[in-house]
């Protein structure tokens, strides 16, 4: 992390009474959360952003043996998470992009799956992983995460959501305001750099966690430009605290 960025987020968290601390262990923190986990008795994760199903078998192979959702919009990469989640009765999979409306809206398809977006791929993102340009579109179907949840039959607290949309964090909060009172645990990509057109930015996605009462507990999986060795995204966790 640069040290002005380092400086900006100490100033950041000091404000919320709380402090920055390293953490040698640069691991995804899987084990860590699931610990979280059990201490909160969590029922059900809901894996927006899930691509082939990487977080689902990470929590599995940890032992969350709690109700998974999964949604994933690519039709490509949608056929793999099934596969991923087919012997599992308690992963469910969807084929959906979330937000803060429902309709229909273009998604930007990446050379490297993880990448693509509902927001344009920005010239800094394809610097920094050339394999990463975008080569395609395909139209999606949008839905928001508190319709989704009133529709189905899942646990309705001890929650857990991760959310990895590249920047566009800020608009599936916007569409889950009634889902967030209910999660206990949250793990949110936060983007410090420009990787894409018009991006959630970092400091307003942290104020929307914080409004609905999760607090915010350190970061896990820093990825950093190796050219200027400063931070580009992190996941966020973040926490409700229980009296």
């Amino acid at each position: 992390m640069s040290r002005l960025l380092k400086s900006a987020v100490t100033k950041y968290l000091e404000k919320k009474g709380r402090r920055l601390i390293r953490i040698k262990n640069r691991d995804s923190g899987s084990g860590f959360i699931h610990h979280l986990h059990q201490q909160m008795s969590i029922e059900l994760l809901l894996d927006v952003g899930a691509n082939s199903g990487q977080t689902g078998l990470e929590f599995r192979e940890n032992g969350f043996n709690g109700r998974i959702i999964s949604f994933e919009p690519q039709p490509s990469i949608f056929d793999l998470l099934r596969a991923t989640a087919a012997a599992d009765s308690s992963w469910d999979c969807r084929r959906e992009g979330l937000g803060a409306t429902s309709g229909e809206m273009e998604m930007e398809i990446s050379g490297f799956s993880p990448s693509s977006s509902l927001l344009p791929i920005a010239e800094k993102h394809i610097e920094v992983w050339p394999n990463s340009a975008p080569i395609g579109s395909v139209r999606i179907p949008i839905r928001t995460l508190d319709e989704i949840m009133g529709e189905i039959n899942a646990p309705k607290n001890r929650i857990s959501l991760k959310i990895d949309v590249q920047g566009y964090e800020s608009s599936v909060l916007a569409g889950a305001t009634k889902t967030l009172s209910c999660v206990d645990i949250a793990l949110v990509e936060l983007l410090f750099a420009p990787l894409y057109k018009d991006q959630s930015k970092y400091y307003e996605v942290i104020g929307l966690l914080e409004e609905s009462g999760l607090q915010f507990a350190g970061f896990f999986n820093q990825a950093v430009d190796p050219k200027s060795e400063t931070l580009l995204f992190a996941d966020g966790l973040f926490i409700r605290p229980r009296l």
